[in-house]
């Protein structure tokens, strides 16, 4: 098994979307997931060389924030990947988040309660390999593509949220961490290509 670990490192790295009405927020310091106050949002994280080779089986996916704020209210969010052999930069143009298409594959998550500063397991997304896998498996996915995470709103109350930790926060931005297995296994390069021995055979 081996493991891919990749941070949101740019100001449009991540980005929020009032969904009323489709207006892209790009250079604040947190992420209202659910909600920011009582304005329903969207947010989009895009991590980029993400270095797994196509076909790849993903065997865990997750995300781990920093708490921005404090809050205990009832919010679930949806979880999918954007469905992209090789996801586009994230832009602020009307919508931008709202017109991409998602995953058939998704994960629910119901966060426990956030204490600002926290970065710890009530933090961590569960786990979203199916959405993952489901991008990796397309034909066009190479390796070192870049994949965008969506969270959108499902049910809670009309103000829940989790602020989470943006990039422009200067604290610690998202970060995304993915196991997956080659076949064959062994050790794998830089590229995510198997390593070889000085015979040509795999380690």
């Amino acid at each position: 098994m081996a493991n891919v670990t990749v941070q949101i490192a740019t100001s449009l790295g991540d980005t929020e979307e009032r969904v009323s009405n489709g207006n892209i927020t790009g250079n604040g310091g947190g992420l209202n997931l659910g909600h920011n106050f009582i304005t329903e949002q969207i947010v989009g994280m895009r991590f980029p060389s993400i270095t797994i080779p196509q076909g790849a089986t993903i065997d865990s996916a997750n995300i781990q924030f920093q708490a921005n704020g404090t809050d205990s209210s009832n919010v679930t969010v949806r979880i999918a990947c954007e469905d992209s052999d090789d996801a586009p930069a994230l832009t602020t143009t009307t919508s931008d988040l709202s017109d991409k298409t998602e995953t058939t594959a998704n994960t629910s998550w119901t966060p426990d309660s956030w204490t600002s500063g926290d970065k710890l397991a009530a933090q961590l997304t569960p786990d979203f390999k199916a959405s993952v896998q489901e991008v990796v498996d397309r034909v066009g996915w190479a390796s070192g593509n870049a994949l965008v995470v969506l969270v959108s709103f499902v049910s809670g109350d009309s103000d829940g949220e989790r602020d989470a930790e943006a990039f422009d926060g200067l604290v610690d931005a998202p970060e995304i961490s993915i196991d997956y297995t080659v076949a064959g296994g062994g050790p794998k390069g830089p590229l995510g290509h198997p390593l070889h021995g000085p015979f040509g055979g795999p380690i």
